[in-house]
């Protein structure tokens, strides 16, 4: 079964994740970051760079 991801789901969660993020909201930020990776997958550029700026962002 082919699934059509709407881009704008993407960029919305996108904007959602780094607006999180910005807000030290890393509870949501991780959530919004889940829902990246089960959409496009954890390889997927944006989601490793998301990934690292989330880490980076604990320390």
């Amino acid at each position: 079964m082919q699934v059509e991801i709407c881009p704008q789901k993407i960029l919305g969660l996108k904007e959602a994740f780094y607006d999180a993020l910005t807000k030290e909201d890393y509870g949501k930020a991780e959530n919004y970051l889940d829902q990246l990776a089960d959409i496009l997958g954890e390889k997927d550029a944006d989601v490793v760079q998301a990934r690292i700026s989330y880490d980076l962002e604990q320390i």
